[in-house]
């Protein structure tokens, strides 16, 4: 839908209503999946203010003739057909609950937007709606339909005007699935100007005769398909208004493009291949454009095509492109009308861009990965899920594939779904059993869960809820039967039960949860032995063992937690070694960050979240279903082949521990018997990349998020590293001399500022199985010394050295992070020797300091620190500026009480010149003594 700006002039061009200078870009509709539920496909936009005038009597929309693209035109200007009723022809009251009969609309010749008349609907309590009649717009289904309108409101807070659309059979019923809302207009009491709304709908149902309208203005009550809470109520508008005018109905070509793999996802070097349709009711020549993009929106390929349609005679294609880098991809097929759209023989590939003459009038897109063959892990791992809970189940049997190309080991399914028949639950359910058994032959494990309660059952229990809440206190005879033949049937083919799913609120205080959980563990343990039940879980809130004993929690971490926060949250949910966690991870949500900042993210929520060592880390199935002229097909996102990157390369492998290599460096080393794998990026935002020189063994490599391998160039056997925010993975690393080099520590990781001598340690461990001996010369920062200089070692398998060493310092040493580095030479490798490095910070423990420096206009130089007091006693002391060639300046600080904070400043006039050099500023006790010194750089 990012094109509708080239579309919407054009259709309002053609029936005169407005000229396309007034319009505002908005996004295209037809590049949308079918909408199948009441959401408002897009934010309403809002045109600039238009006066209440009539337009010129020339621009009277005509009657539409066959193969044309306006099929309708609702301009409320009836009087001069001979209506003269208080409302439009063949439009019709809503009655019903929520729709009063005293509510009502009508005619109404004081505003409008064009023209003389609008149509206004005036509330009085309640809803209002007007519905054209079934029959009244008949339609085939080998076209799509594209509603545009204007609707105008006033005094509204609560209720919205709309315009709503759907397909009617034959006999004048709604199709299921076709209903589609315009966005919702109305957001106060003052007039509001005219509102541009849209409508795409597809015409993909064969039983479609005619297309059906409703404006309508509605209160919450009719626009919320949401259960209210026990103490909340509707609000609503009693008195309103909402105005439509100039609703005009097109008739669009059907397009479809689609290709022959499951969820479009193609594998490794593999041409991806399209089917290309297009149906046309209308008689214009048309140009059809196919373009590649990759994910950057950078065009890969293009072909196009010039078209002579006949009615009811579709034009189709199968394009094949040559194999693409491993990536994320779009497909569009753009149609072009015009008088100049085609010109030469049907249906020839023309070379050239995609400057087609005429207008665009149709766009379908379709997106699809390109893979690579990446990691270790030939196996599913088991480490790895994904939730399929709300996937569809006609969708099911591409599942297999999708399950494969991931990696992963693990899926979540419904055992239970609302629209289970009574057969499926007593005696088979052919989609589950089919699809369990392909899990099995895969060697993927499965979790279900009672989720929603079947219709069928629902019935029974005379409740119109379907969370499994409403089992708890009926009768255990009515779903004691649909329980027992799915445990009995898949006991031994489901390796986890799960009871609710995420819109359960397990984790609110409610105690009826418990009981449902203590009930659902009873009826499983007369089935299956020892049962271990899954409950739904929110990492934000605390959880109690004692309610939920031997509970496994399947927990959601919502975006919301920062990356880095994740690990905590995990572990504080594991009470004990034996409580079990399945991490489900959110993404950052779509359209709210860009797109390499929200992979970004995403990678480190994984990696992080497997760092804590839950059972399985899981995501939420990253696919959408879109429906075309082909059907329903299945589209990846991104996040799919980021995820499964992370899969193959961490599948099957044991996270043995963070290392420290560089401040702001995050790297996570994991083990594949030997074989280590080294997740890396650099969270520093003052150094967004830098570049590391690792000893990571004879042949290590580097995989992007998207699979896509690159050589390191090594050194003597040092590799060289850019580490960027984006975590880059190295594989075919030697685990165990990165986890030798990562052990390199200082006993006292903090220095103490102003001391100038601290008795610590150095320690090292040795991860292999024999003895590790040799020698070890310590590096320390220029102007330190530490005692002895260098040691000589012998360590057993698993052991760790710690020996005692003094460190000397100046006292007036700058704070911050420093680096002790060393050199180590081992007796069986000599020739080779590995330089380790460990990280420490110059602090004090009585006092935080920051520091400022600012340029003047007149050359006057600014420095401010700003001083804390962190001990529990109050500070007496004296901070201090000294300035390259400048004289020293000092302020005194008396009575700071703990905890509080003071700002001392400091003015040095004429010091332009001074810029890019060094200041030294500092806090002393009054004896002279230095307590913290920090290095300001003056910019």
């Amino acid at each position: 839908m990012r094109y509708l700006h080239a579309l919407i002039p054009a259709l309002l061009a053609a029936t005169a209503i407005v000229s396309a200078q007034s319009l505002p870009s908005l996004p295209l509709a037809s590049t949308q999946p079918a909408a199948t539920s009441t959401a408002p496909a897009t934010a309403p936009a809002t045109l600039p203010h238009l006066s209440d005038r009539a337009a010129p009597k020339d621009s009277l929309p005509q009657e539409t003739v066959p193969g044309s693209r306006i099929l309708k035109t609702f301009d409320f200007e009836e009087r001069a057909l001979g209506n003269f009723e208080s409302i439009p022809m063949f439009w019709n009251k809503v009655a019903g609950r929520g729709y009063p009969l005293y509510t009502g609309g009508h005619f109404d010749n004081t505003v409008f937007r064009s023209k003389s008349t609008s149509f206004k609907l005036q509330l009085d309590g309640g809803s209002v709606a007007y519905q054209y009649a079934p029959g009244k717009l008949p339609i085939t289904p080998n076209a799509d339909y594209y509603i545009i309108g204007f609707i105008k409101t006033c005094g509204l807070q609560h209720a919205r005007g709309e315009i709503a659309a759907w397909f009617a059979d034959a006999n004048g019923h709604m199709l299921p699935g076709t209903e589609t809302h315009s966005a919702r207009v109305g957001t106060g009491a003052a007039v509001e100007d005219w509102t541009l709304v849209h409508i795409y709908i597809p015409g993909t149902n064969p039983e479609a005769r005619s297309l059906v309208l409703q404006m309508g203005l509605l209160q919450p009550q009719q626009m919320s398909d949401q259960r209210l809470g026990q103490f909340e109520i509707y609000q609503q508008d009693i008195k309103g208004a909402a105005w439509f005018d100039d609703i005009s109905v097109f008739q669009l070509p059907r397009l479809s493009i689609s290709t022959s793999v499951p969820a479009n996802i193609f594998a490794p070097n593999v041409m991806p291949e399209f089917d290309l349709a297009i149906s046309d009711l209308g008689r214009d020549p048309l140009r059809a454009i196919l373009t590649i993009s990759d994910a950057a929106d950078h065009e890969v390929r293009h072909e196009t095509w010039s078209l002579h349609l006949e009615p009811g005679k579709p034009w189709q294609h199968h394009a094949a492109i040559p194999p693409l880098p491993a990536g994320y991809y779009t497909a569009t097929l753009d149609v072009f009308s015009g008088q100049d759209a085609a010109s030469g023989p049907a249906a020839t590939p023309e070379g050239g861009g995609t400057g087609a003459a005429g207008s665009l009038i149709a766009r379908r897109q379709t997106h699809f990965l390109a893979t690579t063959a990446v990691g270790l892990s030939l196996r599913p791992a088991p480490e790895f899920g994904l939730n399929a809970d709300y996937w569809p189940v006609e969708a099911w049997g591409e599942l297999p594939v999708i399950l494969a190309h991931s990696g992963v080991g693990l899926v979540k399914l419904p055992a239970w779904r609302k629209d289970m028949s009574e057969e499926s639950l007593l005696r088979k359910d052919q989609p589950f059993d089919l699809l369990l058994s392909a899990l099995q032959r895969q060697e993927v494990s499965t979790l279900c869960s009672f989720a929603e309660v079947p219709s069928v059952l629902t019935r029974q229990l005379h409740d119109n809820s379907d969370s499994v809440l409403s089992l708890l206190d009926a009768d255990p005879n009515l779903w004691r039967p649909y329980v027992s033949f799915i445990l009995a049937r898949y006991a031994g083919r489901i390796d986890l039960w799960q009871i609710g799913n995420d819109r359960d609120a397990f984790y609110a205080n409610d105690a009826r949860y418990a009981r449902l959980f203590a009930r659902t563990r009873t009826e499983l343990s007369t089935l299956v032995s020892a049962p271990r039940l899954a409950i739904p879980w929110n990492a934000l809130y605390d959880f109690d063992p004692k309610a939920y004993p031997n509970a496994i929690l399947d927990v959601r971490l919502p975006a919301s937690i920062k990356a880095n926060q994740i690990p905590t949250y995990i572990k504080s949910l594991s009470p004990h070694p034996d409580a079990e966690v399945l991490a489900i991870v959110e993404p950052l949500a779509e359209g709210k960050y860009g797109r390499v900042d929200r992979l970004t993210d995403f990678a480190q929520r994984i990696v992080l979240a497997r760092s804590a060592n839950p059972r399985a880390v899981l995501i939420d199935l990253p696919l959408t279903r879109q429906t075309d002229l082909a059907g329903q097909t299945s589209q990846p996102s991104e996040l799919f082949l980021v995820y499964r990157t992370l899969v193959k390369e961490l599948g099957g492998a044991i996270f043995e521990g963070e290392l420290e290599l560089e401040p702001g460096i995050r790297a996570f080393l994991f083990d594949h018997q030997g074989i280590g794998t080294l997740v890396l990026w650099n969270e520093y935002a003052g150094t967004p990349q830098t570049t590391l020189h690792l000893a990571l063994g004879r042949e290590p490599s580097a995989v992007d998020l998207w699979g896509r391998t690159f050589t390191l160039p090594v050194n003597d056997g040092v590799a060289t590293v850019a580490v960027g925010p984006t975590p880059v993975i190295l594989q075919n690393i030697d685990a165990r001399l990165a986890e030798l080099r990562g052990s390199f520590a200082l006993g006292a990781r903090t220095i103490p500022a102003g001391v100038g001598v601290l008795e610590t340690t150095i320690s090292l461990r040795n991860p292999y199985d024999a003895p590790l001996s040799g020698k070890l010369f310590l590096q320390p920062p220029a102007g330190w010394t530490m005692d002895p200089p260098s040691m000589i070692f012998t360590i057993q398998p698993g052991g760790t050295m710690n020996k005692p060493i003094t460190l000397r310092y100046p006292y007036s040493e700058f704070a911050g992070p420093k680096l002790i580095r060393a050199r180590l030479v081992r007796d069986s490798d000599a020739d080779h020797p590995l330089d380790l490095a460990a990280h420490v910070e110059v602090a004090s423990s009585d006092v935080e300091m920051e520091c400022f420096a600012h340029f003047m206009p007149d050359g006057q130089l600014v420095l401010q620190q700003m001083i804390t007091n962190t001990s529990s006693a109050p500070l007496n002391a004296q901070s201090y500026a000294m300035v390259p060639g400048l004289a020293r300046q000092q302020r005194f600080i008396l009575d700071l009480k703990p905890r509080q904070t003071i700002i001392k400043r400091y003015s040095f006039p004429n010091a332009a010149a001074l810029a890019g050099k060094v200041a030294a500023m500092g806090v002393r006790q009054n004896d002279g003594t230095t307590m913290l010194a920090k290095a300001v750089v003056l910019e």
